[in-house]
């Protein structure tokens, strides 16, 4: 399987198999801003495009260039994107969802998937583990007794006390990395590893999306929200009678 890994942002990560092997990876980080690219609303556009092409150019292209080159040369590259989720920022959003509509146009007569971020990690690991998570609440307990963000702790593993901070999600694409690749990143690659781990996951057959609600999301998982949503919306409108009127 050939493909094309990207965690889209104003730093894509990104990675590329050939034939499932991995065999280069890297982050494409930003060369300018919104503000470098006009005036509002169309700084935005421009950017998008700039960013896309350069993801085309500098990422899709020499992959196709060397697997049209090899032996796998007559077989389809994949590219697989993380699908996008909420976010409390407009602007990041709006750069985010211009982005990848600037880079879906470029990638016309490819094959483009889209993976919730939530079920690629879980796939490969990329989560929390009940180890950091024992981390963080002891880290958190640290700070509410003494107000330091950096803890002193002794973990049980041999080496003493020493100093500990919060496990963030970006420590456990660096500790999964290592965990299926051996390689050892730091945490500013954590864009990287991230699409490195897409791949990965995307080779073990982790959901699709289709653009609907419900894509993406495994069968049992469906049956769960759906339930979920159904209690919401009886418990809404039992609310709604009960209120008072007028």
């Amino acid at each position: 399987m050939n493909l094309v890994s990207l965690d889209i942002s104003t730093k894509s990560g990104w990675a590329f198999y050939l034939n499932g092997k991995l065999i280069r990876f890297g982050t494409l980080w930003a060369n300018s801003v919104v503000g470098d690219h006009g005036l509002y609303p169309f700084n935005y556009v421009n950017w998008a495009e700039h960013t896309a092409n350069r993801i085309f150019n500098e990422i899709v292209q020499p992959a196709l260039d060397d697997k049209s080159k090899s032996e796998f040369g007559n077989t389809p590259l994949y590219i697989i994107c993380e699908e996008t989720t909420t976010s409390q920022n407009n602007y990041s959003q709006k750069k985010l969802e211009f982005l990848h509509f600037a880079l879906i146009k470029k990638l016309g007569g490819l094959q483009v998937f889209y993976v919730r971020d939530g079920y690629w990690k879980g796939v490969v690991g990329a989560r929390l583990n009940a180890a950091e998570r024992e981390i963080n609440r002891l880290v958190k307990e640290y700070k509410e007794d003494t107000g330091e963000k950096l803890a002193k702790l002794d973990l049980g593993d041999g080496r003493g006390y020493r100093v500990v901070g919060r496990i963030t999600p970006q420590h456990c694409y660096i500790r999964a990395l290592k965990e299926h690749f051996n390689l050892d990143l730091a945490v500013k690659d954590e864009d990287a590893a991230a699409a490195i781990l897409l791949g990965l996951a995307f080779t073990r057959g982790v959901p699709i999306c289709d653009g609907n609600t419900w894509g993406g999301v495994e069968k049992k998982e469906k049956k769960k929200k759906v339930k979920k949503e159904k209690k919401r919306a009886v418990g809404n409108k039992k609310r709604k009678a009960a209120a008072p009127k007028g």
